[in-house]
């Protein structure tokens, strides 16, 4: 037995994955980035490997100590980034061919697209008998682009320059999948796409002992289309599309003359047409989020401290039972200490001396009354109980009425994402931006 997850399922799983979890509008759903994990790793170079053990889905939510919600505006459709580089022979996007999962190209190194010089996407048609690619692909023409060095190319789209500055990457292209996230050129290369036209019929074996070229017939549910042999001696060298035709699903190609054993194949293009649909062709079932955290967040995210844990969650809930819908929220509790006998270490553990209660330090201000920032906190702590540092010994006495305990329900959430990662320092005048990719 043979069986495969169809491009379709996967396409249809990373859109689900969108709407499902980043459309609070229409789902009332809210996914948060979370950052947590003051705690260093055993190397603080390397971090320990992400697995999502009960006791580590509890250490992650536990630790988080700011959530700030990613929008539908935050997720996209997304490929591979290749850009076009001289020289390379670049793969034919074949239609009897998958070559749009990365995991069944034979030549990984060898793409069926690329990205140019001037962001914008093309899909690789003729490779002219897997020859090196020595010209970049230009120009937005909505027809198919000959280029010099024997290469034809079909431009796919380019990007609004929001979704550019936000999504585009190192490593990944974003591929907008709804129409008002497209710019004008997607939206006509789409509507003026050729449904079922024949843009390239590859030579499978060009036969022998033909003495003139033969004539080349295509048969198929389709109309118009025609081509010439090009030969090479007495063999088929390659085929000239004199008219592309339109309409075909499926085409043969017939060989009529006096010598024998030629194969040819015709390249139906998708049935709506090259560049119709795009996230399709090319295979975007991956999803890119993308969202920063801009410095103190209007005074709200903490300006101190390292995290080393980042990630999504789906529905965290407050104490109450309710989904925190906040675009930026702090989970750290506010601790207000009188009578302090010094300061606290960062990440110390501190113990309420009647209550048993405990909590970490996540930053101390100094002083002799103060608010100290702790997160993972268990118990309750009680008003004029005396706390004491694990580490440094330092005392001080809890003032209930002055602190803020976090509202959250620590535990609560679904993790859909986690990372770890080497240990950031957070800054007032610091943005940090994470792109998360998952693949269905």
């Amino acid at each position: 037995m043979s069986a495969i997850i169809t491009l379709e399922s996967r396409l249809q799983s990373a859109k689900e994955y969108i709407n499902n979890n980043f459309d609070s509008v229409d789902n009332n759903i809210y996914s948060h980035l979370y950052i947590g994990r003051s705690l260093p790793w055993n190397d603080e170079y390397s971090p320990d490997m992400a697995i999502m053990s009960d006791k580590d889905i509890h250490d992650t939510l536990f630790q988080r100590i700011l959530l700030k919600q990613i929008k539908k505006e935050n997720a996209i459709l997304a490929i591979r980034k290749f850009v076009w580089i001289a020289d390379t022979i670049y793969t034919r996007a074949d239609s009897d061919t998958d070559y749009t999962d990365y995991r069944n190209w034979i030549h990984p190194e060898s793409p069926f697209y690329v990205i140019n010089s001037e962001g914008n996407v093309y899909k690789c048609i003729d490779n002219n008998h897997n020859s090196p690619s020595t010209k970049e692909p230009t120009g937005q023409s909505t027809d198919y682009i000959n280029i010099q060095d024997g290469y034809v190319w079909k431009f796919m789209f380019d990007l609004d320059t929001g979704i550019k500055d936000k999504f585009l990457s190192n490593t990944w292209i974003p591929v907008p999948y709804e129409d008002n996230t497209k710019t004008a050129t997607h939206l006509n290369i789409e509507s003026t796409a050729v449904k079922g036209d024949i843009p390239y019929i590859r030579v499978d074996d060009g036969g022998e002992n033909y003495t003139t070229a033969p004539e080349i017939e295509i048969r198929g549910d389709g109309t118009g289309a025609t081509a010439i042999a090009i030969m090479n001696g007495e063999k088929i060298e390659s085929i000239q599309i004199s008219d592309m035709g339109t309409g075909y699903t499926h085409a043969e190609v017939h060989v009529f003359g006096n010598g024998n054993g030629a194969k040819l194949t015709a390249m139906v293009s998708p049935n709506d047409g090259h560049g119709s649909n795009a996230f399709y062709e090319l295979g975007a079932f991956f999803v890119e989020t993308s969202i920063e955290i801009n410095g103190d967040e209007n005074g709200i995210a903490p300006i101190t401290g390292t995290y080393r844990n980042v990630g999504i969650v789906r529905n965290t809930l407050d104490k109450s039972g309710n989904v925190i819908t906040d675009e930026i929220y702090n989970t750290l509790s506010i601790i207000n200490i009188t009578n302090s006998s010094g300061d606290f270490l960062y990440n110390e553990m501190v113990i309420g001396e009647d209550s048993y209660a405990q909590g970490i330090v996540y930053d101390d201000p100094s002083g002799t009354t103060k608010n100290v920032d702790m997160y993972m906190i268990e118990g309750t702590f009680q008003d004029g109980e005396n706390l004491h540092g694990q580490e440094s010994g330092e005392t001080g006495v809890y003032n209930e009425t002055n602190s803020v305990i976090t509202d959250v329900d620590v535990l609560s959430g679904d993790i859909l994402y986690k990372e770890n990662i080497i240990f950031i320092t957070r800054k007032e005048l610091q943005n940090e931006k994470f792109i998360f990719v998952i693949e269905f």
